[in-house]
């Protein structure tokens, strides 16, 4: 009886996550196989795929080779019975089409709660592995693809299964390319259990070749991208009502061709950005450009923001340079985003 059971499982659990999956309003989805894991209480999916409904795209709106969904059994050290999850090559696009029919954005469903049928314990941990994030139009001339990929993400005690000393319990560790050729790297430390938001996130782009988008801002804005390289450094930091952080975006060996004729018709600026300088093509270019946005907002709560926010730029163009300011003081008790490289 025991052995038939085990024999069956595989189908019934199959049966069950396709019938739920099938149920996602507007998103159906559907997978190839399951395998189980019960030494380890975990069960695989393989090959998900979540598609918009009546709809002509021709890639889903979602899609993972492999999930991993497994109790977590070092938990159990501390009294707390929790899963994690784990996406093996995972992919999501979203997709800007003319008509609604012929978009996708998720939007209407509630993913959280059908990952709450497929595995009814609190997750603790939740890991990514060579994910890839899409923003598509097949109906731009030229088409559009701009992508993250080799998306590593790990974060761990989500539900302060494990008690620590430190206020920000839980951590969020994230890595990979922009267009094959940045990097992105990002750090978050927060409490999602707080009153008000209590985080601290490091976030850095680098070396991302603006070239590989070319599609896009022809399309978009009808401009010609020569050569241009991007680097963005933020940190921002919230606690007790309080923000406080820093953007700074790093244009490097900018060199573009502004038209004046949109050969897709779809723009950002009617008639492209050349509009703005009475329809005439030029070109633009800059060894370094660097600005930096330190902001602060003193106190933040429900009802709003209690005081005007202090907000300061500050322009540079000294080649070879990363000066950044250093951030405004909110309060002693504020605490302050990570700092920018220099």
């Amino acid at each position: 009886m025991l052995i038939a059971f085990r024999i069956a499982l595989p189908y019934i659990v199959k049966s069950y996550v396709n019938k739920t999956l099938a149920d996602l309003p507007g998103y159906p989805g559907y997978i190839a196989d399951v395998d189980m894991d019960l030494w380890r209480g975990a069960y695989v999916i393989k090959d998900l795929n979540i598609e918009k409904v009546d709809a002509k795209i021709p890639v889903p709106f979602f899609s993972s080779k492999q999930i991993d969904l497994s109790i977590e059994w070092g938990a159990l050290l501390h009294a707390s019975l929790v899963g994690k999850i784990k996406f093996i090559d995972p992919r999501i696009s979203f997709v800007q089409g003319p008509t609604e029919k012929e978009s996708q954005n998720g939007g209407g469903t509630n993913f959280i709660e059908t990952i709450k049928k497929l595995f009814p314990v609190k997750i603790n941990r939740f890991d990514v592995q060579n994910g890839e994030v899409h923003f598509r139009n097949f109906h731009s001339n030229p088409k559009v693809d701009i992508h993250l990929d080799s998306l590593f993400l790990h974060a761990s005690n989500l539900t302060n299964s494990k008690s620590l000393s430190k206020p920000l319990v839980a951590t969020v560790d994230a890595r990979g390319k922009v267009m094959g050729t940045g990097r992105l790297k990002g750090h978050l430390d927060i409490n999602p259990y707080a009153a008000q938001p209590t985080f601290k996130l490091d976030f850095q782009v680098e070396q991302v070749e603006l070239t590989t988008i070319n599609n896009f801002f022809d399309a978009y804005a009808s401009i010609d991208v020569k050569s241009w390289v991007f680097q963005m450094y933020s940190g921002v930091a919230a606690a007790d009502g309080k923000f406080t952080g820093y953007v700074k975006p790093l244009f490097k060996d900018m060199m573009i061709n502004v038209n004046y004729y949109s050969r897709s018709g779809t723009t950002i600026f009617p008639g492209g950005l050349s509009s703005l300088v009475g329809g005439v093509g030029f070109s633009f270019c800059c060894s370094v450009l660097l600005c930096s946005l330190v902001f602060s907002f003193p106190s933040v709560g429900t009802g709003g923001v209690g005081m005007p926010p202090r907000v300061g730029v500050f322009p540079g163009a000294l080649p070879g340079s990363c000066w950044s300011p250093g951030l405004p003081s909110v309060a002693s008790e504020t605490p302050q985003a990570g700092n920018s490289p220099g």
